[in-house]
C-alpha cells in the first residue's frame, strides 16, 4: 500500500525522475568499474583488441584491418571511436568510450522501460523496479570495459526497441526510420541479430496488413532502408578488397580439429568455451592456457559417466586431450601436427557416431537441454574478480549476482508460463512476439544450434527476461492480494 501511495506522486512523464534514475544508475555503474577494475576505466581484452585494432587502423593508416583480416569484425564501434580519436590520444579516446558506453546504457534503460511500460499499460511501479533491475546489474554494462560489443549492442537494442513501440503508438513514422537506425547499428555489432530486423520488419507487415498498401510500405521502407544502404556500401566495400560477397562478417578461420573439438563436447551436452568457470572446455586445455588465464583445471568428474563405455573409458578421454595439445603444439613440426590434427577428428568422428547409435535422445535432445540448463543456470558473476577483501566489493558483487540470478532463472520461467498460458487461451498477441523474440532466438541459435554457450551471449536477452521477472512477481502479488 506504501509503494502504490509513494508511486502516485510521482509524475510518470516528469523529466526530473527520469533524470534522477539517469544519474544514479550512471553513478553506480561507474562506480563498479572503478572499483573491481583497479579504479581503470577500461583494459582491452580479446575480442576487444580486434575492434580496437581495426579502428585505430583505419584512424592511422586509412585501412579498415587487422592482423591481416579485413572483413573479420563489422565497423560497430568505429563509429564512436573514429570521431574522438580525430581529437585526443588514443587512451585519452578509450576513456571517453568507456565512459560514453555507461552513459548510452543509462539513458537507454530509462528509454527503453518508459517505452515498454506505456506501450503494454504499465505503471509507475513496475517502470521504477524494471529500471532498478537494469540500472543495478552488472551482467550488460561489464561488456564495455574490455570493448566487447554486447554492451553497446544492448543499449542499440533498446533504443531501436523503444522506438518501434513509440512508432506505433504515436503513428509518426520518423520512429520508424529511428529503430531500423538503432536495429541498424546493433547489427554491426552483432551480427547475429540481422535476425530479430527481420522479424521486427515481419511485425511491421503484420500490423499494417490490414491498412493501406502505401502506409505499410512507407513504414516498412523507413524501418528497412537504413541497414539496406550502409549495409550495401560495406558488401561493396569488402568485394573491392577481398573479390568475395560478405554481407555481415567472414566467419572465423577455425582449424579443422577446433571445430572437431567442439563437435564432440557439443554432442553430449558438454560446455566448450575454455574460459567458462568449470567446464569442459576448460578441462580440455593444456597447462599454458591454465597458468595464462589463473585458470585451475576442472576434477575428471565433470564428464558424465553415460559417455563412457568399454570402447571409450576416462584414459581413452585423456588421451584425446594429448592429441588435441599436440595438434596444437606449435614446437611439433607442421607434418605431425597435420597428423596429430586428422588423427584427433577421426577419434572425434568414432565417437560421435557410436554415440549417436548408442543414445539417439541424448545425442540430438538431451545434449542441448544440457546445454540449455548451463546457458540459464551460470555462475552468475563469473566475470566480476575480487581483487581484494573489500567489503564494499563483497556487498556489491552479492547484489549483482543476486539480481542476475533472479533474472535469468524467474525471467526464464515467466516467459515460458506467459507463452504457454497465452497460447493455450488463445490470447497470444503480435505484440507479446516482441517481448519473447530476442531470448527465445539466443536460446534456439546458441544452446540449440551451434552448441556453444559462452554466457555474454545471454546479455542482449537481459532486459526482455526483466521484465518478465517483474511480471511475474506482479501476478504473484496480486494473487496473494
Amino acid at each position: 500500500m506504501k509503494l502504490k501511495a509513494v508511486s502516485k506522486k510521482l509524475n510518470y512523464h516528469s523529466t526530473k525522475v527520469y533524470l534522477v534514475l539517469f544519474v544514479l544508475i550512471f553513478i553506480f555503474q561507474l562506480v563498479k568499474v572503478l572499483i573491481f577494475n583497479d579504479f581503470n576505466l577500461y583494459q582491452i581484452k580479446a575480442d576487444g583488441k580486434a575492434y580496437i585494432g581495426l579502428s585505430e587502423n583505419l584512424f592511422s593508416k586509412g585501412v579498415y584491418e587487422f592482423n591481416g583480416s579485413y572483413t573479420s569484425r563489422m565497423p560497430g564501434i568505429t563509429i564512436l571511436y573514429l570521431p574522438i580519436r580525430y581529437f585526443f590520444l588514443q587512451h585519452i579516446t578509450l576513456q571517453f568510450l568507456s565512459v560514453f558506453m555507461l552513459l548510452f546504457y543509462s539513458f537507454s534503460v530509462i528509454y527503453f522501460s518508459k517505452q515498454l511500460c506505456a506501450f503494454f499499460n504499465k505503471g509507475i511501479v513496475f517502470f521504477i523496479l524494471l529500471v532498478s533491475i537494469l540500472g543495478l546489474t552488472d551482467y550488460i554494462t561489464y561488456w564495455g570495459f574490455p570493448f566487447y560489443t554486447e554492451s553497446l549492442a544492448c543499449s542499440c537494442l533498446l533504443i531501436g526497441f523503444a522506438f518501434l513501440l513509440k512508432a506505433e503508438k504515436k503513428r509518426k513514422n520518423v520512429y520508424y526510420f529511428l529503430s531500423g537506425a538503432f536495429i541498424c547499428w546493433l547489427i554491426f555489432l552483432r551480427p547475429f541479430m540481422i535476425v530479430i530486423w527481420i522479424l521486427m520488419a515481419l511485425y511491421i507487415v503484420y500490423k499494417f496488413r490490414n491498412e493501406i498498401r502505401s502506409r505499410l510500405m512507407l513504414s516498412l521502407f523507413l524501418f528497412t532502408s537504413m541497414f539496406i544502404i550502409v549495409d550495401s556500401i560495406w558488401i561493396i566495400r569488402n568485394y573491392s578488397i577481398e573479390n568475395k560477397f560478405t554481407p555481415l562478417q567472414a566467419y572465423p578461420d577455425f582449424s579443422n580439429h577446433l571445430l572437431s573439438y567442439r563437435e564432440f563436447l557439443k554432442s553430449f551436452g558438454g560446455d566448450a568455451v575454455e574460459w567458462n568457470p568449470n567446464s569442459e572446455g576448460l578441462w580440455f586445455q593444456n597447462q599454458k592456457h591454465l597458468k595464462d588465464g589463473g585458470f585451475e583445471r576442472p576434477s575428471d568428474d565433470i564428464f558424465p559417466e553415460r559417455i563412457f563405455n568399454k570402447s571409450f573409458t576416462l584414459d581413452s578421454l585423456k588421451n584425446l586431450r594429448q592429441i588435441y595439445w599436440d595438434a596444437n603444439n606449435d614446437s611439433l613440426i607442421l607434418n605431425e601436427r597435420q597428423f596429430k590434427s586428422d588423427l584427433f577428428i577421426e577419434k572425434v568422428k568414432d565417437f560421435i557416431d557410436n554415440y549417436k547409435k548408442e543414445s539417439p535422445f541424448d545425442f540430438y535432445i538431451g545434449s542441448r537441454l544440457t546445454l540449455l540448463r548451463k546457458f540459464i543456470f551460470q555462475p552468475f558473476t563469473y566475470y566480476l574478480n575480487m581483487r581484494n577483501d573489500s567489503p564494499v566489493q563483497f556487498l556489491i558483487k552479492g547484489l549483482i549476482y543476486i539480481i542476475n540470478a533472479f533474472v535469468i532463472i524467474i525471467g526464464f520461467f515467466s516467459l515460458i508460463l506467459f507463452t504457454t498460458n497465452s497460447l493455450i487461451k488463445r490470447k497470444f498477441k503480435a505484440k507479446d512476439g516482441l517481448l519473447i523474440m530476442v531470448p527465445l532466438f539466443l536460446i534456439a541459435l546458441f544452446p540449440v544450434y551451434y552448441g556453444f554457450v559462452e554466457y555474454r551471449f545471454l546479455v542482449l536477452g537481459f532486459p526482455f527476461l526483466a521484465y518478465f521477472s517483474i511480471l511475474l512477481l506482479r501476478e504473484l502479488s496480486r494473487q496473494k492480494n
